[in-house]
């Protein structure tokens, strides 16, 4: 099982996963769940960045590079369409695991 933090203010630093883009932030968690490469994701809270279907620019992230190595990127446009929305006003959501028997025991 697995538990969503988020993280206001600020944007994932590992690599975009392929299956970044347009989606709800349900349809985030569930393709961050499926994917065993995903730590998180990130996407941008202007008001403006919604579409009409309630859909975001969603990136979904692998786990950062560590400093001596320079980890596979998302696509340049990717990586352009991303650095186009002011830190300030992303929030990221960091994946968990949860305890199995916590999830039980807060059902009782």
């Amino acid at each position: 099982a697995w538990s969503w933090e988020p993280q206001f203010g600020s944007r994932l630093l590992g690599p975009a996963l392929e299956s970044s883009g347009p989606m709800t932030l349900e349809s985030a968690k569930v393709a961050g769940e499926a994917d065993p490469d995903c730590v998180g994701f990130s996407y941008g809270m202007a008001q403006s960045d919604e579409d009409e279907d309630g859909r975001y620019y969603v990136t979904l992230h692998g786990a950062p590079p560590s400093p001596a190595s320079k980890g596979n990127r998302g696509s340049a446009e990717d990586e352009e369409l991303v650095a186009s929305v002011p830190e300030a006003y992303c929030t990221s959501y960091l994946k968990v695991a949860s305890d199995a028997a916590h999830d039980v025991r807060a059902l009782l």
